[in-house]
């Protein structure tokens, strides 16, 4: 739990954090880890992951090995739910930056706890 102290700072004073290392050093995980630590000590989590298309099974491998008591939710593909009512049954929605801007709407009438950019460099641009 000391390892989160950081993060519960960040959070009382309203700011974000940025997470930043070499690929494979487990950022994923140490993300996972806050989101449940945060869900626990809050009775519940309400969070959004936007990444690549190519890391949503990723996510998805991540949260079933090392936080399989978080919910999650994909919402990608032609076939996805549309209903806001899916998000807010779900600790964890995971969507891609494509998919964001198509359903932002969507998005925008959920409040959620947390949000996590995997490879940010995708939002440089408005």
């Amino acid at each position: 739990v000391h390892g989160f102290h950081w993060l519960n700072y960040l959070q009382e004073i309203g700011w974000g954090g940025i997470l930043a290392d070499d690929m494979g050093l487990g950022k994923t995980v140490q993300a996972l880890s806050y989101l449940e630590h945060y869900a626990q000590e809050n009775g519940n989590l309400r969070a959004l992951v936007v990444c690549p298309t190519t890391l949503i099974f990723n996510w998805e491998n991540e949260i079933k090995k090392f936080t399989p008591s978080l919910s999650y939710y994909i919402h990608h593909g032609p076939a996805r739910n549309r209903n806001v009512q899916e998000f807010t049954k779900q600790n964890v929605v995971i969507t891609t930056y494509g998919t964001l801007r198509s359903d932002i709407k969507l998005f925008t009438a959920v409040v959620f706890d947390y949000v996590v950019l995997d490879e940010s460099q995708a939002i440089k641009n408005p």
